[in-house]
């Protein structure tokens, strides 16, 4: 019979084999691009199908002033969902599809600084002093279509690195703005005009219904 000792020396030869035969079907990773920072986990359905779990998302606040009016907004984009990734070669390109749940949504606030400022074309006014707020709120599925390259649970390496080019359909924002304001006697003047401003919003929401996505990645298979 055989010692210990070759029997051992037998299983650590074939040990970098048996490894490579696992063909890990299990990475995570981490995201950079317009849906914010996000965290990925993939695995592998067969040679040419993968899913990937993706939840990104990042703050942004931006403030300022005009002529007439000192204003802030905050944006909070919050995306969470998957993808199927099909590779028709069984290498790094990919063709998405994918759903995800949009919680995204968009605050702002303006005040005005002079002794009135218009709203719409001029049927409605606030004074100094006078604040309009407003938000905006999106469809919560959001369906995705793209194109990348990169296959985090290929059988080459541990890290994997990655792209991804696609449009994701957000639907039309639905805005809604508000009078909060100081002086009570412009009450009626305001929610003469606010209506109009919000109309106006709501048009031009139309043209924005698709989010473009552009995502970099990296990933480690285990």
């Amino acid at each position: 019979m055989p010692s210990k000792k070759i029997l051992a020396g037998c299983c650590l030869a074939l040990l970098p084999a048996w490894v490579q035969a696992q063909d890990s079907s299990l990475a995570a990773g981490v995201t950079a691009g317009t849906m914010g920072l996000g965290l990925t986990a993939t695995t592998r359905v067969s040679e040419h199908v993968n899913i990937r779990a993706i939840v990104a998302g990042i703050s942004v606040d931006t403030s300022g002033e005009t002529d007439e009016v000192d204003y802030e907004a905050d944006a909070d984009l919050l995306f969470a969902g998957g993808m199927v990734d099909l590779h028709p070669a069984g290498g790094v390109f990919r063709l998405s599809l994918g759903l995800f749940h949009n919680g995204s949504d968009i605050r702002a606030n303006g005040r005005c600084t002079r002794t009135d400022c218009q709203l719409g074309s001029g049927l409605g006014l606030i004074g100094n002093g006078d604040r309009i707020e407003g938000d905006i709120d999106f469809n919560s599925a959001a369906p995705y279509l793209g194109l990348g390259w990169g296959n985090s649970v290929g059988t080459a390496g541990r890290w994997h690195f990655s792209f991804d080019l696609g449009a994701m359909y957000i639907g039309e924002g639905e805005a809604s703005l508000r009078c909060a304001q100081a002086n009570t006697i412009n009450q009626a003047a305001c929610t003469a005009g606010i209506r109009e401003e919000e109309r106006q919003l709501q048009e031009d929401l139309a043209d924005f219904k698709i989010y473009p996505v552009v995502m970099l990645g990296a990933a480690f298979r285990f």
